[in-house]
């Protein structure tokens, strides 16, 4: 069995199973602030590792599991302990499974195949992969409509999960986010490697050369 006490929290990110973090738990007598701290570290890895995971049936289970595990890997009887060490550790893993289970309902309620089906988003989604644009202010340049439009489309894409932005300057950078379909990701990934590798054989037009959709 796992000892919270002697091993490396490190260690243990990957290295257990959640019935044997929960076993753990449950073994230990008496709570101490180096103990929680060890399991705490272990739920917060856990939790970032999921929570930036794409969505498919094997990243639900997991979370669901997970939040099942955070729920129950404290008694009632050692809560008040908990939350009395040197951080309220009882309250901050329910904090983490209210967590999970908004991850769970985001998932839930906001289907990209709804977002993929619209007009331009897979043109986008295109462009994206194929390394042609970074950032909105030229994504709006292959396009014919305003940009407050395409502002649009892209929080409705952001929203699912299909890209990400980020500020940078006057313009937003734009990435495939994790949920977009791995098609796209898998041709990311080649236009990268061409890349890195100084592959010339590619043409790269400019946004005055993209044909308008």
């Amino acid at each position: 069995m796992i000892d919270l006490q002697d091993c490396s929290p490190q260690d243990l990110v990957d290295g257990a199973t959640l019935p044997e973090l929960w076993a753990a738990a449950r073994a230990v007598g008496e709570w101490d602030s180096p103990t929680a701290e060890a399991l705490d570290y272990i739920h917060r890895h856990r939790l970032l590792e999921l929570l930036r995971r794409g969505h498919d049936a094997r990243v639900t289970n997991e979370l669901e599991e997970f939040g099942s595990h955070l729920r129950r890997v404290v008694p009632a009887a050692a809560r008040d302990a908990l939350d009395g060490l040197r951080r309220p550790y009882a309250k901050l893993w329910a904090a983490y499974a209210h967590l999970v289970d908004s991850r769970l309902s985001s998932l839930r309620l906001c289907d990209p195949e709804k977002i993929l089906s619209r007009k331009h988003v897979r043109k986008i989604l295109d462009l994206l992969a194929d390394g042609l644009v970074q950032y909105q202010c030229d994504l709006a340049k292959a396009f014919d409509f305003g940009k407050a439009n395409l502002s649009r489309i892209l929080k409705d894409m952001e929203k699912v999960e299909l890209i990400e932005r980020t500020a940078e300057g006057h313009s937003n950078r734009i990435r495939l986010g994790p949920r977009a379909p791995e098609e796209y990701a898998e041709r990311k990934s080649k236009t990268h490697d061409r890349a890195n590798c100084g592959f010339k054989g590619v043409f790269s037009p400019s946004p005055s050369d993209w044909p308008l959709v």
